[in-house]
C-alpha cells in the first residue's frame, strides 16, 4: 500500500495566514468604531459645553424661551445638539432651530456656527452684536471677533475660548465662572501648602540627624576616653580595638545612611526650587493678563467719564424745563384769574377755556417726558454703580495677584540658601568619610567637621524657617481676603503678616515700619477687610509718597477708647495738597493715571471702613500723609451684606 506524504509546514503556514487576516480585519472594524466613538464623545463634549457656557449668559430679555439656532452642522452635530431641546437655562427652556440663511437670525439668543463660515466672520460677528446674539463659532482664527470659539489641541480634546468685550459690546452678561469650564490655574495656594508640609516634615527629619550626630558625638568622646585608660594593657586593649573598630563600622555606616538622606532631601529640594519657577512664569502670565484687565477698566473709566458728563447735561436740562413749566404753571394760574373776572363774556370764556386746555395739554407731555428722562437717568446711574462693582473687585484681584508674585519671589532666596546648605553639607560628609575610609582621620578633622556640620544645619534651619513663616504669612493673609470670614485676631501681628507680604514692594525703597501698638490687642472683626485696608495704605504710601525718597518711614499707632480703637496711620513722603485731601476718597480720584492708576485704592478704604461701622478720615499734616480710623473692638455682623 502506498505511503501518504503529509506537509506540516505548508498546513502550518496556511493556519498562520488565515489568523492574521482575521486579527487585521478586527483591527480595521475596531478602529472605525473607536474613531466614531470618539468622534461622537467629542460632539457630546461640544453639546455639554454649549450647555455649560448658556447657563453662564445674561440676555436682558425676560423670555421664558431660549431661543437656540444653528447653521452648517453637520448631521450628527444636529443629532447630538438635539438632546439640549427642551432643557432648562437658569429658569428657561432651550428651543432649537436650524437656520437656512443667516438673515433668519434674527430674535434668537445664541447662534452655532459652522466651520465653513470662518471666512466671513468679520460681517457675521457685527450683525450678531448688534442683534445682541451670542456667536458660538468653531475653529476660528480671528479670536478678535470671536465671541465663544472652539478649538481642539493636539491631544484630541476640545477646549474653548471667549471674547469678554465682544459679549459684553453685545449688551450679554457674563459671569466669572464661565473660566472654570476650561480648567483653573489658581491651584497655587493649594501647592504652597503640599510644600509648606514637605519642608516641616523634611526640617524634623533634619533635626533628627541633628540629634543622631550629637549622639554619635558623645560616643565617639566615650570611645576616646577609654582608648587612654586602657592603653597599658596590650592583650585586652587589642580585644576592645576591635570591638571600637565594629562600632566605627557602626558609625560609618549611620553616617551613609544620613549622607543618603540628605541627598534626598536635596533633590526634593532642587525639584521643589524648578516648581516654583514655573509657578513664577505662570504668575507672570497672569500678571500680564492683570495689566491688559488695567487697561480695559483705564477704558471703561473714560466711557464712565463720559457718561457723567452726559448725565450733568441732561439735568441741566432738567432744571430748564422744570423752568419752563413753572413759567407754563403761573401762566396758567393768570389765565384762570382772567376767566373768573370776564365770566361775563361768553366769547371770552370758550377763548379762554380754549387756552387752558391746550396748556394743560402741555403740561401732561412736559411732565411725561420728565418722567421718561428720570427713568432713562436711573437706568444709567445703575450701570454706573455694576460697572463700579466689576472696577473694585478687578482691583482686588490685581492686588491678590501682586501678592503671590512677590511672595514667590521672597520664598526664592531661603529655599536657595537652604540648597547650598545641604550641598555643603554632602560634600562635608564626603571628605569626612574619605579621611576615615583613608585612615587618616585626627581629632583635628573630626571637630571641624562637627562644627562645620552644625553651622550648616543652623543655616538650614534658619532659611527653612524663614520660608516657612513667608508661607504661613501668605496663607492667612491670602485665605483672609478671598474668604472674607470673621474670626479674633491679634491688630499687631495681623499688621505685620500683611506687611511681610509686601516686602517684594516696600524693600526695594528701604522702607521702615514702626507698630505702635499694644501686643494683646485683640479684634472681634474680618481680617480679610482689615488686610485689604493697610494693603492700599502701604501701597498708596509706597507708589506716590516715597517715589524719590530714600528714608521713607510708616507708622501706625493704635490706642483703646470706650470700646473702640482709634488708628492713626503717617508717613514721612511728599505728602497730600489740600485739593486732592478733599477729593482723595471720591472714586476714580488719581494723580497717577498716566502711570497706570485707577483711583479705587482710597475709595475702597473708605467703604471697607465703614462696612465695618467706622469712619476714616485724611488729615492735614506738616510732613507726609496723616489718615485716623475709628473702629469698634467687635464689628457689626456682615453675613447678609457680604452674601
Amino acid at each position: 500500500m502506498p505511503r501518504q506524504l503529509t506537509y506540516p509546514f505548508f498546513a502550518s503556514s496556511t493556519r498562520s495566514l488565515w489568523l492574521a487576516g482575521c486579527i487585521l480585519l478586527c483591527l480595521l472594524i475596531s478602529t472605525s468604531v473607536y474613531a466614531s466613538s470618539s468622534s461622537a464623545e467629542l460632539q457630546t463634549l461640544k453639546t455639554a459645553l454649549v450647555y455649560k457656557i448658556l447657563e453662564q449668559i445674561d440676555w436682558p430679555d425676560n423670555s421664558k424661551k431660549l431661543k437656540l439656532a444653528h447653521i452648517a452642522l453637520s448631521e450628527d452635530e444636529i443629532r447630538i445638539l438635539e438632546r439640549l431641546e427642551g432643557k432648562k437655562v437658569n429658569g428657561r427652556s432651550i428651543e432649537l432651530k436650524e437656520l437656512k440663511d443667516l438673515n433668519q437670525s434674527q430674535g434668537q439668543h445664541a447662534l452655532i456656527l459652522g466651520s465653513e463660515y470662518n471666512n466671513k466672520l468679520a460681517g457675521i460677528s457685527v450683525d450678531m452684536q448688534k442683534q445682541g446674539v451670542l456667536l458660538i463659532t468653531d475653529a476660528a482664527q480671528q479670536s478678535n471677533l470671536i465671541m465663544i470659539n472652539f478649538y481642539y489641541p493636539e491631544d484630541g480634546r476640545v477646549n474653548f475660548e471667549l471674547n469678554r468685550y465682544q459679549i459684553i459690546s453685545a449688551g450679554l452678561g457674563l459671569s466669572n465662572d464661565v473660566l472654570l469650564l476650561g480648567g483653573s490655574e489658581v491651584d497655587i495656594a493649594q501647592a504652597l501648602t503640599e510644600l509648606n508640609h514637605t519642608l516641616r516634615r523634611q526640617l524634623k527629619d533634619i533635626e533628627t540627624d541633628r540629634k543622631q550626630l550629637t549622639t554619635l558625638k558623645q560616643e565617639m568622646k566615650s570611645s576616646l576616653s577609654l582608648l587612654k585608660s586602657q592603653q597599658q594593657k596590650v592583650k585586652d586593649t587589642e580585644l576592645r580595638f576591635n570591638t571600637l573598630k565594629s562600632e566605627h563600622q557602626a558609625l560609618l555606616s549611620s553616617l551613609e545612611d544620613s549622607r543618603s538622606q540628605l541627598q534626598n532631601n536635596n533633590n526634593i529640594l532642587n525639584n521643589q526650587r524648578s516648581e516654583l519657577a514655573d509657578k513664577e512664569s505662570s504668575i507672570a502670565t497672569l500678571n500680564k493678563l492683570i495689566a491688559e484687565n488695567k487697561a480695559m477698566l483705564t477704558e471703561q473709566t473714560e466711557r464712565l467719564e463720559q457718561q457723567r458728563q452726559s448725565l450733568s447735561m441732561q439735568e441741566e436740562e432738567l432744571d430748564s424745563q422744570l423752568t419752563e413749566l413753572k413759567t407754563q404753571g403761573s401762566t396758567i394760574r393768570r389765565q384762570y384769574i382772567l376767566l373768573i373776572s370776564a365770566g361775563f363774556a361768553l366769547m371770552l370764556i370758550a377763548i379762554s377755556f380754549f387756552a387752558l386746555y391746550r396748556s394743560n395739554i402741555a403740561r401732561r407731555l412736559a411732565y411725561a417726558k420728565l418722567e421718561q428722562n428720570k427713568i432713562e437717568i436711573e437706568h444709567t446711574l445703575e450701570q454706573l454703580k455694576q460697572a463700579q462693582t466689576q472696577l473694585v473687585q478687578s482691583e482686588k484681584m490685581a492686588a491678590l495677584g501682586s501678592l503671590v508674585a512677590g511672595v514667590a519671589h521672597e520664598i526664592n532666596t531661603p529655599l536657595g540658601v537652604g540648597v547650598t546648605a545641604a550641598s555643603h553639607l554632602a560634600d562635608s560628609v564626603d571628605s569626612f568619610k574619605k579621611l576615615y575610609s583613608e585612615g587618616a582621620l585626627k581629632r583635628s578633622d573630626f571637630d571641624n567637621f562637627i562644627e562645620q556640620n552644625s553651622d550648616a544645619c543652623e543655616l538650614l534651619q534658619k532659611n527653612l524657617n524663614r520660608a516657612s513663616t513667608l508661607i504661613k504669612n501668605f496663607k492667612q493673609v491670602a485665605a483672609d481676603q478671598s474668604s472674607e470670614e470673621r474670626r479674633i485676631f491679634n491688630l499687631h501681628d495681623y499688621c505685620k503678616e500683611t506687611w511681610d507680604t509686601l516686602y517684594h514692594h516696600t524693600k526695594q525703597k528701604h522702607i521702615k515700619l514702626l507698630l505702635n501698638i499694644k501686643f494683646d490687642l485683640e479684634l472681634d472683626s474680618y481680617p480679610g477687610l482689615f488686610s485689604q485696608i493697610f494693603t492700599n495704605l502701604f501701597m498708596n504710601s509706597a507708589i506716590h509718597a516715597f517715589a524719590d525718597k530714600t528714608d521713607a518711614e510708616i507708622s501706625i499707632t493704635a490706642t483703646l477708647s470706650n470700646n473702640a480703637i482709634e488708628i492713626h496711620y503717617r508717613d514721612n513722603g511728599s505728602g497730600i495738597s489740600e485739593q486732592a485731601r478733599e477729593k482723595i476718597f471720591d472714586p476714580f480720584f488719581t494723580t497717577k493715571r498716566a502711570q497706570g492708576g485707577t483711583g479705587l485704592g482710597a475709595h475702597i478704604c473708605f467703604n471697607l471702613v465703614q462696612k465695618l461701622g467706622g469712619e476714616i478720615k485724611c488729615l492735614a499734616a506738616q510732613q507726609g500723609a496723616h489718615f485716623e480710623i475709628h473702629l469698634p473692638l467687635k464689628a457689626p455682623d456682615l453675613s447678609s451684606k457680604i452674601s
